[in-house]
């Protein structure tokens, strides 16, 4: 069970000045006890979330060999892009609910995760998120953001 220890959170709190803190987070899947307590300290120190980051897995080939170099410690990496598009729309979703229902006005939700088309953003934003972060989609195609602002703005 996760007992969260805000300590660097308080701190950087304590010091931000008027800079908003958010706190990147990773998939919590049906851990959501834990995530709870984390949402939790999140709040009392930052001023939002960014849910998710990569899902470690194994990258092998079609014979399980591995496929990034370096050592063994290279087996599992984190994936992203469309492949986690799936987890991260459930944490946004999740976490938007958690928001709701304590009553969080103030606190920021960036869907992370799989954004790689403009429909990917729109999905993210329909759940109630105050903002989406693609990183995998708009290094793959530059013009998604353009993409996005001129269907907006139909």
């Amino acid at each position: 069970m996760l007992k969260p220890q805000p300590i660097f959170l308080e701190a950087l709190s304590k010091t931000k000045g008027n800079i908003p803190l958010l706190v990147k987070i990773g998939y919590f899947g049906k851990q959501k006890d834990d995530l709870n307590k984390l949402l939790n300290a999140i709040h009392k120190y930052a001023d939002g979330v960014c849910a998710i980051n990569t899902i470690p897995a194994k990258v092998v080939d079609k014979k399980g060999k591995q496929i990034l170099p370096g050592s063994p410690v290279r087996l599992s990496s984190g994936t992203c892009g469309a492949t986690i598009r799936w987890a991260g729309m459930e944490m946004a979703k999740y976490i938007v609910d958690y928001k709701r229902e304590k009553k969080w006005k103030d606190f920021v939700v960036i869907g992370v995760g799989g954004v790689v088309t403009p429909k990917d953003y729109f999905e993210y934003m329909k759940v109630g998120v105050n903002a989406v972060q693609s990183a995998t989609g708009a290094m793959w195609k530059p013009s998604l953001a353009l993409e996005i602002r001129e269907l907006a703005n139909k």
